[in-house]
């Protein structure tokens, strides 16, 4: 394949990712973990392992012991998406950091009269700190900080963001309930152009059925976007 088609379709693919009509930094968006997402990203109300990070900090209180998660996915052409992150229990409470990067390879500048003048890069870079404490026999909350980088060739937009959640037990029966209110931050700004990031609000619930099967449901709004969707997973364990 071309260099120049191979740009064009990195372009057309990954350029939502990058920007939209109300906001950016849509990697943000990018679910990880194989266990959430082959939940259909349903992971706000259950999640309690590493992803936690990604998903809703106040999930990170479910450690038992210090975990250490990674993530590789290569998609299309030589765009990659990677995710490492540790979380560490210390009594009531649990810290974890994570990194996120998205590579979207290398591109095929041109002209606006179409000459080439060589070949480019862009990625996209988050690192989170977390942490998250127990406040009752039930609740647990959490709260991530992101400092964030966007980069195109020399061009870059930097920006910092906060995510807060919360988790809480659902007295009676084996079910868990979660909120969580990601990317809340100002403006970034490429170049001249500014955007909001991503910010959005998810509430989630999972019931456990018989000890091996459990139902997940995600209701998602995107603030900026004014848009609604409905995640649903099921999960069984033999």
């Amino acid at each position: 394949m071309s260099t120049r088609i191979r740009g064009v379709i990195i372009l057309l693919v990954f350029s939502p990712l990058l920007f939209s009509a109300e906001t950016g930094a849509h990697f943000l968006k990018i679910g990880i973990g194989a266990r959430s997402m082959g939940l259909g990203g349903a992971y706000t109300g259950i999640t309690d392992d590493i992803t936690s990070l990604y998903w809703n900090p106040a999930g990170l209180r479910k450690l038992k012991t210090k975990e250490f998660g990674f993530m590789h996915t290569k998609w299309i052409i030589d765009t990659k998406y990677e995710f490492a992150g540790i979380g560490i229990p210390l009594n009531n409470k649990t810290i974890g950091i994570g990194i996120m990067y998205l590579d979207l390879g290398e591109i095929e500048g041109r002209s606006e009269e179409g000459i080439e003048t060589g070949s480019f890069r862009a990625s996209d870079f988050c690192l989170s700190i977390s942490g998250a404490k127990r406040i009752s026999n039930r609740i647990d909350l959490g709260l991530t900080i992101k400092f964030i980088q966007q980069k195109i060739e020399k061009e870059e937009a930097k920006g910092i963001a906060m995510d807060i959640g919360i988790k809480c037990k659902v007295k009676g029966i084996k079910g868990d309930l979660g909120l969580v209110i990601r990317n809340i931050g100002p403006e970034m700004k490429f170049i001249d152009e500014p955007y909001n990031l991503p910010l959005t609000i998810s509430l989630g619930g999972g019931y456990n059925f018989l000890g091996n099967l459990v139902i997940s449901l995600d209701i998602n709004h995107e603030i900026y976007d004014d848009k609604t969707s409905i995640s649903m997973g099921i999960e069984y364990r033999p």
